[in-house]
């Protein structure tokens, strides 16, 4: 009897995912708990030195490569993470993303632990990246997942201007390592709508996601879990600075195509009532995206 590859595993819970009327989030936990390959170090065996998986037609893979010098006394290591579209067979087709997972990325650059000592923050950093990538999807998507993300990753990203919000995102996914994005986690995304009061947009949480708290894109994106702050009189958020004299914000309304709104905030910062601009928030993104490119 012919053994199942993993590919051809996931392509089975992908069926079953349909069927059931699963998440794309509930589909990924599903395989990353049963369908998931992954060697570890020879020396600890928590120490992860290759991970990989398939998503439908994406394939994931994690490595873990030595870095030191003969003479050092302790040894670093870093994490590279691959993202490849596959073919029907499971055979790659071409490279989306293979990067170096900087500590300036993630907190990534680990030293040898004690045998059989965990290492902090590895499985977090694997699970960042597995966030970014997927978080410009559709998480709620129900039926036909399989044909989805392989139509959402073949989309034509070359004009920044015209792609809708969900490309943006994907855009920034694929490039997370040229604008040295730095993914929220979910306990950032909780603590920022503990110190603010109310819940962030869902479609600024995927945002958050895949760009974080930390980015090349604009110096003045909020980038600490306690700056953004909420103005209930005005059901507006703080999501960026503009220069040193604005400040710029979205509402809670789940819609990247909300105008943006700003206001002055020198001589009474958060008292007279914010203005709309005449830009959207996915033509913001777009905006820095063009201005990083083209410095």
């Amino acid at each position: 009897m012919k053994e199942i590859s993993l590919f051809e595993q996931t392509l089975v819970a992908f069926e079953k995912a349909d069927t059931d009327g699963w998440s794309l989030n509930q589909l990924v936990q599903y395989i990353l708990t049963n369908h998931v390959v992954t060697t570890y170090d020879n020396a600890m065996t928590r120490f992860i030195e290759y991970r990989v998986f398939f998503l439908g037609y994406l394939k994931l893979e994690f490595n873990l490569h030595r870095d030191s010098e003969p003479l050092e006394i302790e040894t670093d290591y870093c994490l590279y993470f691959k993202l490849s579209f596959v073919d029907n067979s499971g055979e790659e087709i071409k490279v989306l993303r293979n990067s170096e997972i900087f500590c300036v990325s993630y907190v990534l650059l680990f030293k040898v632990p004690a045998m059989n000592e965990e290492v902090p923050g590895l499985e977090e950093s694997v699970q960042l990246a597995i966030t970014q990538t997927l978080a410009p999807l559709n998480l709620e998507k129900k039926g036909g997942l399989l044909s989805y993300i392989k139509d959402e990753f073949n989309k034509d990203l070359s004009n920044i201007q015209t792609l809708d919000f969900n490309s943006l995102l994907m855009y920034l996914s694929l490039n997370a390592e040229k604008f040295r994005l730095k993914s929220c986690t979910e306990a950032q995304l909780e603590k920022i709508d503990e110190n603010m009061g109310v819940s962030l947009p869902q479609f600024y949480k995927r945002f958050l996601r895949v760009v974080g708290l930390g980015n090349k894109l604009n110096p003045h994106l909020v980038s600490n879990v306690e700056g953004f702050e909420y103005s209930r009189g005005n059901e507006l958020f703080v999501f960026a600075t503009d220069i040193i004299d604005f400040a710029l914000f979205l509402g809670l309304k789940d819609d990247p195509n909300q105008m943006i709104s700003h206001q002055w905030t020198t001589d009474n910062p958060y008292g007279d009532s914010p203005y709309s601009t005449f830009q959207t928030f996915r033509e913001y993104v777009a905006e820095q995206i063009i201005k990083f490119e083209t410095k």
